[in-house]
């Protein structure tokens, strides 16, 4: 057997390398050769911890409860968004990707004299543009906006800005020669940022509406807002496509152009 250098240097033998332990050897039975011990039988109980919900046999009241809630859910358009892996309504028209509730206030209060900024565009900006005076949406994905930019009517305009943390892409709503805003919507990139930069470009009585904005990352802009005398109305719940619930804000201060 070779030695390795530091065995020469002291002039030991090299020791053979240890065994691995095995287990006990097992006794070969009168009957034949060792074999394996069976596990005993597992008993029902512990089965029956194991189960999960989707293990269970539904009862008539489940399958019950299951077609109401689909049929309220395909009522609302999730279903078909579900399928069609986009934020559409049950009759294919294009939504914003917000909560449902959010979209129902909105839907009610939204005027058409209204000029709107989106920080991101998509079925969004098509949504808006049906419902306000204007559009100017900031997108940073090339491909995206390629796709999105010749779909989008004439009161429309979409931008692409390049993405730089606290750079342009940020700024474009106060840069913007359609200010000021009746409403800003971020539902893009940087958006602490984007909440920082936008209330200079909005209307005396503009709103902000911000999507996600329980995410944890988005406190010290949601907290921005409230420092310089914004009120939030957080509405949660489903939303197209996404089989989760999760939370839409709308910032707004008194006398504001939604009647909040």
């Amino acid at each position: 057997m070779a030695m390795t250098k530091a065995e020469s240097d002291t002039g030991e033998e090299p020791k053979a390398p240890a065994r691995k332990k095995r287990g006990k050897r097992r006794a070969a039975t009168k009957d034949g050769p060792a074999v394996a011990k069976a596990k005993p039988a597992e008993s029902t109980a512990a089965k029956a911890e194991k189960k999960t919900v989707t293990d269970e046999k539904p009862s008539p009241a489940d399958l019950e409860v299951a077609k109401e809630a689909f049929n309220a859910l395909d009522a609302l358009g999730w279903i078909t968004s579900r399928k069609a892996k986009r934020p559409i309504d049950a009759d294919g028209n294009p939504l914003p990707w917000i909560t449902y509730p959010a979209i129902a206030l909105l839907e009610r209060r939204v005027k058409p004299n209204m000029n709107v900024f989106e920080f991101g565009s998509g079925f969004s900006t098509l949504w808006w543009s049906k419902r306000a005076q204007s559009v100017t949406a900031v997108e940073h994905h090339v491909g995206w906006y390629e796709r999105i930019k010749g779909q989008v009517p004439d009161n429309a305009t979409l931008h692409h800005v390049e993405l730089q943390e606290d750079g342009e892409y940020c700024r474009a709503a106060a840069q913007s020669p359609e200010k000021p805003f009746h409403v800003i919507v971020i539902d893009g990139r940087d958006r602490v940022n984007c909440a920082k930069n936008a209330i200079s470009a909005l209307r005396p009585g503009g709103v902000i509406v911000w999507d996600n904005s329980d995410r944890k990352r988005y406190r010290p802009g949601t907290r921005h807002l409230v420092q310089n005398g914004f009120k939030r109305l957080p509405l949660v719940g489903f939303g197209p496509r996404l089989s989760r619930v999760w939370e839409t804000s709308i910032f707004y201060r008194p006398d504001n152009c939604l009647g909040l």
